[in-house]
């Protein structure tokens, strides 16, 4: 058969080079063409972007373990005044569950119908 066909593959692999281990993405591309068959490779070391990458979930995970342990009453907000977090000493402080207030919105949640108006005015200067 006279089709071309190609055939693709990424894969993202550690190597040791000289001593050093690399983390390289591979794209290998197979293909077959008037009977004959061949493969192409292309490799991108990502060791810094993955370095990067594995830093940046530690310090996050980091920083979400000392929120949700902390002995002060934290809670955040979106752009939007939706709650985004909610730690254990707001449970303690209100009596609910990061379940029940993730997501809701914070002026509706905690702040009395009549304070409303001027709180969502403080919250949109604020952030």
């Amino acid at each position: 058969s006279s089709a071309f066909r190609t055939t693709t593959a990424t894969l993202q692999l550690e190597i040791d080079l000289v001593g050093s281990a690399r983390n390289v993405t591979v794209l290998l591309v197979t293909f077959t063409s008037l009977g004959f068959r061949g493969w192409s490779a292309v490799a991108q070391d990502i060791t810094e972007k993955t370095f990067k990458e594995r830093s940046m979930k530690a310090a996050t995970s980091e920083l979400q373990e000392t929120i949700e342990r902390a002995n002060y009453h934290v809670f955040g907000t979106d752009e939007n005044g939706m709650i985004n977090e909610w730690n254990e000493s707001m449970e303690d402080l209100l009596g609910l569950s990061k379940e029940q207030v993730m997501g809701s919105s914070l002026v509706q949640t905690l702040v009395f119908p009549c304070q409303q108006h001027e709180f969502r005015k403080f919250l949109h200067n604020a952030l």
